[in-house]
């Protein structure tokens, strides 16, 4: 037998192998897209149990601990005290609540504003270590070398433009006495109204709180904490030596870390704290940036952690949720359809596949990946508003508009990811500069109110 080596038939053995090669590209592209699609479906799933559940009601505590609530601040003598105030005028015992500051590299009267306020400042002057984590690390070290403070049993996060709801505590209190060691809580925005960019920068944590938080603990996994609004035990706080995260999202850094240690964060949705959020667009770009950067690093930093966690942790779920949060998936995805459109050309010029199917499939892959950001957004954002129609102080024309914007303030995360990969980005402190805001007095009469109605509404 003689192998044919006449030119037409080299050729078909090359076609030959190139179909080989466009078969593996082709199983490839399945398995990126079927991952996807199950990255959708749990969006889905989050979705129908944050509709048909309800919000979980705890056990009273038995006893009222003692919590230590730190804020790390730079420069907000104008917002600080109103933080404080709220907290002391809380309804849990003054004596159990310990508030302490550090003014980071403050030139204004931040120390001197919070300790009239009633808190116990330490000042911060560092400019090669800058960022929250490091400030919580000074913070928690000079906390914990005073034995005045061996009564403490937890510890409480908050911004300076955080304020509190008049029986935060005491909610919170019920989620410590039942044995969690961490705990986020339900974050309302102070300044909805203002426009569509602080409104949709609000639906971001209503969807997540209404959605993701509510639907993980529904389900039995763990959820992660998100800047501020969350409580971490003394025991773990001694076992860290401090605070060891310091990634541009250590809240998210921690998130992961607990996952990998079989700690379950918990939710308390009615826990209420009231946040600002950005009302211009470069500045909330500015703080999105650095939540990608945060998240790039979080991903390098416990990906193999966390997909060890799938097979071998305790909370196999909770890992595969947190992989998921820590990956960049848009990213990706963009770069996968890059090289989808290279690949797609090199066999459009070997005569595989022609022009036509090339382009058909490749917009396709585009127009598929797109209309599901759009519809998933689109629809997460529509619960998330119709979860916390009764806590949005706007009309139901701005609900409306922000709903329908709300995919187009997300899809920027795109670009933002990207830049992230290219651009070396520093913390930088947020403006808070807001006048349409909730006031104390006015979150004092809405507690009121929603005191009267929160057992009828919660089973």
């Amino acid at each position: 037998m003689f192998f044919d080596t006449s030119e037409k038939a080299i050729q078909l053995l090359d076609l030959r192998k190139y179909k080989i090669e466009l078969e593996i590209f082709n199983i490839i592209n399945l398995i990126v897209v079927a991952f996807f699609i199950i990255i959708f479906l749990m969006q889905h799933v989050h979705a129908i149990v944050a509709i048909f559940t309800k919000k979980k009601k705890w056990d009273e505590a038995k006893i009222e601990h003692n919590f230590g609530v730190l804020i790390c601040g730079r420069n907000e003598e104008n917002v600080i005290s109103k933080l404080i105030d709220s907290i002391f005028s809380s309804d849990y015992d003054k004596n159990k609540l310990h508030v302490f500051v550090c003014a980071d590299n403050c030139t204004d009267n931040t120390a001197a504003v919070a300790r009239k306020a009633g808190a116990i400042v330490y000042e911060r002057f560092n400019n090669e270590l800058v960022g929250k984590s490091y400030a919580m690390d000074f913070l928690i070290k000079k906390i914990m070398s005073n034995p005045s403070n061996n009564n403490i049993e937890c510890f409480f996060v908050f911004d300076s433009d955080n304020l509190v709801s008049t029986n935060y505590f005491k909610e919170m209190n019920k989620v410590f006495d039942a044995g969690y060691e961490v705990s986020t809580s339900y974050r309302q925005s102070k300044n909805f109204d203002t426009n569509w960019i602080s409104g949709c920068s609000s639906l971001t944590f209503f969807r997540e709180c209404s959605i993701v938080h509510h639907s993980r603990q529904k389900l039995g996994l763990g959820t992660y904490v998100s800047g501020t609004g969350y409580f971490i035990s003394r025991r773990i706080i001694e076992s860290l030596n401090g605070w060891n995260f310091n990634t541009m999202t250590e809240d998210i850094e921690f998130s992961a870390w607990c996952a990998i240690n079989n700690i379950k964060i918990s939710y308390n949705e009615n826990a209420i704290f009231y946040d600002e959020q950005p009302e211009k667009l470069k500045v909330a770009n500015t703080q999105r940036l650095r939540w990608c950067k945060g998240t790039h690093q979080c991903c390098y930093k416990y990906h193999w952690a966390l997909l060890k966690g799938i097979f071998r942790s305790k909370m196999k779920l909770t890992c595969f949720e947190l992989l998921v949060h820590v990956t960049p998936f848009p990213l990706l995805s963009v770069i996968w359809m890059i090289i989808y459109l290279i690949g797609l050309g090199i066999f459009n010029l070997v005569g595989i596949i022609n022009i036509n199917d090339f382009l058909q499939q490749f917009f396709n892959n585009c127009f598929s990946f797109f209309f599901g950001i759009l519809v998933v957004s689109q629809i997460q954002a529509l619960i998330a508003t119709i979860k916390n129609n009764s806590n949005i102080n706007a009309s139901i024309f701005k609900k409306v508009l922000y709903i329908f914007l709300f995919p187009v303030y997300v899809s920027m995360y795109i670009y933002l990811s990207l830049k992230a990969l290219f651009v070396k980005v520093k913390w930088k402190p947020i403006p808070h500069v807001s006048t349409n805001v909730v006031t104390l007095k006015e979150i004092n009469k809405l507690d009121k109110t929603r005191c009267k109605s929160i057992n009828t509404e919660i089973k």
